[in-house]
């Protein structure tokens, strides 16, 4: 892809997710804190914190188990004969 490496695509792609859910883990702490009011605010960021990048690194996951085009290409409709012809 026009010399820009799969695994820089790849981290690229996990930083910007992990930027995104910090900002989202730092407003569900401070919503959090004000529902939990004898919660430390610092705590439960942390745990928002923990809980997207868990989410991110699983996502990641599941995707490199389909991430090989040649195995969509093995089962393409077109490739089998399994079209009808209107």
């Amino acid at each position: 892809m026009m010399g820009v490496q799969e695994s820089d695509i790849g981290w690229s792609w996990f930083a910007s997710f992990i930027i995104i859910y910090w900002v989202v883990a730092t407003l569900c702490a401070v919503v959090s804190s004000n529902l939990y009011s004898n919660s430390n605010g610092f705590l439960l960021w942390l745990f928002w914190i923990f809980t997207f990048t868990a989410l991110v690194v699983f996502s990641m996951m599941l995707a490199t188990l389909s991430a090989k085009t040649t195995r969509v290409s093995q089962f393409h409709p077109a490739r089998t004969g399994m079209t009808k012809s209107l």
